[in-house]
């Protein structure tokens, strides 16, 4: 395997005690951009 996809998201506690994600859509959107990136040069599911 060359390559691989990592996506990290940042929680933090509130001053309520809850917990919330930051930016959770853009970690999202990034994520789905690079799956599709790194499949892209792939030949789809024969290669697994």
């Amino acid at each position: 395997m060359d390559g691989g996809v990592f996506e990290g998201t940042k929680a933090f506690h509130t001053s309520k005690d809850n917990i919330v994600l930051f930016r959770i859509d853009r970690n999202a959107k990034r994520m789905a951009w690079s799956t599709k990136k790194a499949m892209h040069s792939r030949d789809g599911p024969s290669v697994f």
